[in-house]
């Protein structure tokens, strides 16, 4: 597996580098009939460059009202690969005092406040410096951007394949990781950094099977914080913490430096969770609602959903994986009560589908039957849901 994952990784970075003409440079590409693509990675480095001049401004105020659109001339000026974004979405380019003509603001969704949380500045970091300050053009810091989700990615695979080496899995179950970390993989081309808080998610819990709690804690604060959706694992993070907590004296000031880290990261993104909701519901009024929100969706859907949930939890308990249990139960219900949905909303249930649930045991217990059909049982529901509104 981890072999097609670096194939997949190798043909990615070649497809960015040599046969991508799009200024987006995602796999799809835009929709240049329907004026739609995928655009999150290119208003991801916008507002990483924003944030150096507005600073919390960006969480209160919509861009759009800062500053104004490009007259005609302007748009006429831009280089080729931004006068071809812009042509197609005319109303992310903006121009800003101080910025060089040549590379105006572009991001998506300039109506309303931004909901990102800082850690996504750490991705925009690199392409919003470069693209700056003039050292790369627009589709290449684009492209950068992507390049960075699909180490990520690579990543994600190393994680959720580790523990392979204590038992070979069965063929089907090797079938169904490869099915959604192709699927993983295509997200990640087409510019959403919920891939990179998945993979940090998923080596947080490597780490924390192999008894390493600093740097599981660290990694799991950082996934959170990262991405706020990534909450839908609370429990498995709780046990991750407990671990450290208790072996918090035999660690080394490194270690424990690395604990204390996670926890603040941790509360910052709960902190971050509360502050942004009323953010959250501006962006949520054009969106489809979720199907299987209680008070939301069609009442069959909601039962329908609610009954997957609470069977799957009933037969992992009967099994003794309380663990496993407490995330359908708790990821279930924060998946069930967003505002809205979109197709790639399943993905933070991967870092526990992907791998056997954390063990206090010194040999990490493998993945059961049962707890293996829920996973498969629990992402088909999440999947499903996720894809209903498209549908």
């Amino acid at each position: 597996m981890r072999a097609l994952g670096l194939c997949g990784l190798l043909v990615a970075l070649l497809h960015l580098t040599c046969f991508r003409a799009d200024p987006t440079g995602t796999l799809a590409g835009i929709d240049w009939t329907r004026h739609r693509g995928h655009t999150d990675h290119v208003a991801h480095v916008g507002e990483t460059r924003l944030f150096a001049r507005l600073g919390l401004e960006m969480w209160r105020t919509p861009a759009a009202d800062l500053f104004r659109r490009l007259t005609p001339a302007e748009l006429a000026a831009l280089p080729a690969d931004v006068r071809a974004h812009t042509r197609i979405f005319p109303e992310d380019t903006h121009f800003v005092p101080g910025y060089p003509a040549d590379r105006p603001l572009v991001m998506n969704f300039a109506h309303v406040p931004r909901t990102y949380p800082p850690p996504v500045f750490l991705l925009g970091a690199p392409s919003a410096f470069l693209y700056h300050h003039g050292l790369i053009s627009f589709g290449a810091s684009n492209r950068l951007f992507l390049a960075l989700l699909l180490v990520s990615w690579f990543g994600l695979v190393v994680a959720s394949t580790a523990p392979w080496t204590l038992a070979p899995p069965s063929l089907p179950r090797q079938i169904l990781t490869a099915v959604a970390l192709g699927y993983t993989w295509y997200w990640a081309m087409e510019g959403f950094y919920d891939v990179c808080a998945v993979a940090l998610a998923a080596v947080g819990l490597e780490a924390a099977r192999r008894r390493q709690h600093g740097f599981a804690c660290l990694a799991v604060g950082l996934a959170v914080f990262l991405h706020p959706r990534l909450f839908m694992l609370g429990p498995l993070y709780l046990v991750v913490f407990w671990w450290a907590a208790r072996a918090f004296r035999d660690l080394t000031p490194r270690a424990r430096l690395e604990v204390v880290g996670g926890a603040v990261l941790v509360a910052c993104g709960l902190v971050f969770c509360v502050l942004i909701q009323r953010v959250a519901g501006l962006h949520s009024l054009r969106q489809p609602p979720n199907p299987v929100r209680l008070g939301g969706g069609p009442w069959f859907s909601v039962v329908a959903y609610a009954t997957v949930l609470l069977t799957l939890a009933w037969l992992l308990l009967r099994q003794g994986s309380r663990i496993d249990a407490a995330v359908v139960l708790f990821g279930g219900l924060a998946f069930g009560t967003q505002r809205y949905l979109a197709p790639w909303y399943w993905l933070p249930m991967l870092p526990w589908a992907l791998a056997p649930a954390p063990s206090s045991e010194r040999i990490p217990a493998l993945m059961g039957k049962t707890a293996a059909v829920a996973r498969v049982a629990m992402v088909g529901a999440l999947f499903l849901a996720s894809n209903a509104p498209r549908w």
